[in-house]
């Protein structure tokens, strides 16, 4: 059980940030192809049959992550409080991904490649999608000021879908204009739609915040702050990547619009996968607000962190923390799975292998202390890790093709490039 504990610690994370980040692509396309698309004042029928084609995919990737989301959240409750299969149906979760799942569906059928040019009824479908996916937020298990919880939600989820999930169909719409002055008006309109979408965005990220962070303490001393705290960071670059592009369309020439939008828009469309999941993996986290007793100090992470030169003997067995299937399983026997794995006291990382791992040791330590979270849970946040470095580097590989050194030798990506967005993360 300890281990099936583990394993859909991770799941539930991939599967969550599966289906917010098909979420997105679906709603955000739909938003796209009304306000952006149909707008555009010109006949641009192979433009709209494209975006119908991506956001009929979007949709059944969506029912897909949502059928197997609801799936593994069912098993796991059968199998860990013996609950009948009458029991689990009745859960909300099981409501909302059928919400989900039939919305999915619906949109799917609406985006037919025969349909009209009117596509406000696509607005319906999307706004359930929405709503199944609030349903499964920490909003609606809040027991004080629910209803304002909710709707900053589900205005910070659509203003997500509309800039993030609305940029791959900007790089679609641009690749297939046929002029391009055409692109610059798709860029124009599309920018004064994330406009404000970055405000709603930022809005309501900050009013949730104050609800489910609390104090700068929690920032740096719960795990559900210092994800906050990278997704604020992140947020941070596409603003700034966002800024470069509101810029190049303004004012740029319209002839290099077209590589230009398309070079700034995949890094945009990389940091923001990341983001959402990032977003996904604190859904797996208790508020830090509720954490008010157990939360680890400044002096605890300094010791943690602090640097030391690296020696070239093993540890003994003692220094050794306790092995994790080992710690979870005497944890279950007993019947609390309070502290699945208990923290290495803080001390020196002078082994070659400890200082190379610092960081994902004290991740995995800082989540760890939280109440009813298994290390599963922060595994599942290294897929963040992952991405970011793999979109880091290949937009700045995709920026580096046509510069080459004196030398005429092409520029490369340091291999520690990676260490440096490790302590971020």
């Amino acid at each position: 059980m300890a281990r099936l504990l583990q394993v859909f610690g991770f799941l539930s994370v991939l599967f969550r940030g599966a289906t917010l980040t098909f979420q997105s692509l679906a709603v955000g396309g739909v938003v796209f192809l009304i306000f952006v698309v149909r707008r555009a004042g010109e006949d641009s029928a192979a433009l709209r049959q494209a975006c119908l084609r991506w956001i009929r995919r979007s949709a059944l990737a969506l029912a897909a992550m949502q059928v197997s989301y609801v799936l593994a959240n069912s098993i796991i409750l059968r199998q860990s409080a013996d609950m009948s299969l009458r029991d689990v149906l009745g859960a909300n979760f099981v409501l909302a991904g059928v919400i989900g799942v039939v919305a999915a569906f619906t949109l799917v059928v609406l985006t037919v490649p025969t349909r009209s040019t009117s596509y406000s009824d696509l607005l319906i479908p999307g706004a359930a999608i929405i709503a199944s996916s609030v349903m499964t937020s920490h909003s609606v298990a809040r027991l004080d000021y629910r209803a304002p919880l909710v709707a900053f939600t589900a205005l910070h989820q659509m203003a997500t879908a509309t800039w993030l999930g609305g940029l791959p169909y900007l790089l679609i719409a641009i690749r297939q204009a046929p002029t391009p002055e055409f692109a610059r008006r798709l860029g124009a309109r599309f920018s004064q739609l994330a406009l404000v979408s970055v405000a709603v965005l930022a809005s309501a990220g900050f009013l949730l915040s104050l609800a489910y962070v609390g104090s700068i303490k929690a920032v740096y001393g719960t795990s559900y702050g210092a994800m906050v705290a990278t997704k604020v960071l992140l947020f941070g670059l596409l603003l700034f990547l966002g800024a470069l592009n509101f810029q190049l369309v303004r004012r740029g020439p319209a002839s290099s619009i077209l590589a230009s939008l398309k070079r700034f828009g995949e890094a945009e469309i990389g940091i923001g996968i990341t983001v959402i999941l990032t977003a996904a993996s604190l859904t797996s986290l208790p508020p830090a607000a509720d954490i008010a007793q157990d939360r680890v100090t400044g002096s605890e992470i300094f010791a943690r962190m602090s640097p030391h030169p690296p020696r070239f003997g093993s540890p003994s067995v003692q220094e050794l923390p306790e092995d994790a299937y080992t710690a979870q399983k005497r944890a279950f026997e007993v019947g609390s799975l309070a502290r699945t794995l208990p923290p290495k006291r803080p001390g020196p990382n002078t082994t070659i292998t400890g200082q190379a791992s610092s960081f994902w040791r004290w991740g995995s330590w800082l989540s760890s202390r939280k109440r009813d979270e298994s290390p599963g849970r922060a595994i599942g946040r290294l897929p963040s890790l992952a991405s970011l470095h793999f979109f880091f580097s290949a937009a700045i590989r995709r920026r580096g093709r046509s510069a080459r050194s004196d030398s005429g030798r092409r520029l490369r990506i340091p291999k520690s490039f990676s260490i440096v967005f490790l302590p971020c993360c």
